[in-house]
């Protein structure tokens, strides 16, 4: 049963409920959010409204957001609240996994979900076509995913799955439609030009950055190849698509190594390049120096760090990963033959707290920089962070969606839990701010 909620002003722990629903909670004596449970004395109102009154010492007791709607399942003298927690996706199967790969990360996001009192309903934009009265979508209860009917979510967080899907026209038409009536947050993908163009126009985050060239000209990138080995990289690609390592020989040719290719390709100058991969100019396109990075057994390393909002709108640091590239790829990512570490396989105890130091602090500083743009829409971001060889330290890419890649490592997945908690955190956040 769905109930709209409201709270009024009192020392003692009541709900009050339409008297239409006498007989159902005519036993309730205690009431439960989540983990966290009260008892409570059950009365009733001859309002003609679907509304039940909880007072604020009960929602004091239960850490009750201000949501305005909540589901409320009653058994024998026990009523337990559960606030619905929109994740508007895409992908779904007719048969098999409901939602392919994802499927295991999104079974444990709801179950993480349900402990703390929120039930995740998961949509897309098929599911939208009955509003106002409601959204029908997908929950993971007791094993099983169920079709239901819902209210739609006070909070939706955006998990599509890719920008070509994004970019759709029912998709955008969709995303406009949930900015206008809820709370969406992780508002779409990032355009990296500008992103990096915030962190260079920052005193605190420009250092960070690699020497950068939007859509390079021939010029510009023959200027670039004379010192060292290139990285050229679409401005809306991401999980390393698109990327190219360039190195110029010493006769003027260029080998370029694609990062879905196994080997790399040889072109007789800058030129032919060009005409072979930007006929009509490099829009689109930035270009960075290749960075010596540390390395383990020959393999180049660097660190995938996830930052997201609590309750409170705070940025903090939740998961952090080191990504080992394969020797012959431009990339560390796992798409691309990477694998997952943690500090502890690689890093003596001394060099992990310094690490661990310096990668907190500047994915907390790079974090609140961006934010600023995004009116606080924006719940969670994955950093990808290298060090080098003279311990210089480099930002190479912010991601709005970082992929759950990390739960692969078992030590990892063990945070599973608590990093998934951060979404509805936030999402409790953007519930109490607007009540303020």
């Amino acid at each position: 049963m769905y109930f709209s909620i409201r709270y009024y002003a009192g020392s003692h722990a009541r709900m009050i409920v339409p008297k239409a629903y006498e007989k159902e909670f005519q036993s309730v004596d205690s009431l439960s959010f989540g983990k966290k449970y009260c008892t409570v004395r059950c009365l009733t109102h001859r309002e003609n409204d679907n509304c039940i009154l909880i007072s604020s010492a009960a929602k004091e007791k239960l850490q009750l957001p201000d949501h305005r709607m909540a589901m409320c399942h009653i058994t024998a003298d026990k009523a337990r609240l559960t606030v619905p927690f929109g994740v508007f996706t895409a992908g779904f199967q007719i048969e098999g996994q409901l939602l392919g790969p994802r499927t295991k990360y999104f079974e444990g996001f709801s179950t993480t979900g349900q402990e703390l009192g929120y039930q995740a309903v998961f949509f897309g934009c098929q599911h939208l076509s009955t509003l106002p009265a409601y959204i029908s979508g997908y929950v993971y209860d007791r094993q099983v995913w169920r079709k239901i009917e819902s209210p739609l979510p006070e909070v939706v967080y955006n998990r599509i799955t890719n920008r070509k899907t994004e970019n759709h026209p029912k998709v955008h038409q969709a995303l406009r439609t949930l900015k206008e009536k809820s709370r969406l947050f992780n508002p779409g993908f990032f355009n990296k030009a500008t992103i990096l163009k915030y962190v260079m126009e920052s005193n605190e985050t420009d250092h960070l950055l690699p020497p950068t060239i939007f859509n390079p000209s021939k010029q510009m990138l023959g200027d670039m190849l004379q010192k060292n080995a290139v990285y050229i990289k679409p401005t809306h690609g991401s999980r390393g698509e698109g990327l190219m390592r360039v190195k110029q020989n010493e006769d003027g040719s260029l080998d370029v190594h694609e990062s879905d290719a196994r080997h790399p390709h040889r072109f007789q100058s800058i030129h032919s390049y060009f005409q072979a991969y930007f006929p009509q100019g490099s829009s689109g396109y930035l270009v960075q120096p290749k960075i010596d990075l540390l390395e383990i057994d020959g393999k180049p390393i660097d660190f995938r760090v996830h930052s997201n909002k609590d309750e409170k709108g705070t940025w903090k640091i939740t998961l952090i990963g080191v990504r080992i590239g394969n020797e012959n790829q431009p990339t560390t990512h796992h798409i691309h033959g990477g694998t997952i570490k943690i500090l502890e396989e690689i890093f003596s105890h001394v060099r992990i707290r310094q690490i661990k130091q310096r990668l907190t602090d500047t994915a907390l500083t790079v974090s609140k920089e961006i934010d600023q743009h995004f009116d606080e829409q924006l719940g969670e971001l994955g950093l990808d962070i290298a060090i080098d060889k003279d311990e210089g330290l480099w930002l190479f890419e912010v991601n709005s969606k970082p992929g759950f890649f990390l739960f692969d490592h078992p030590a990892l997945a063990e945070q599973m839990n608590d990093y998934f908690s951060y979404s509805y955190r936030y999402g409790q956040h953007l519930m109490d701010r607007d009540t303020d």
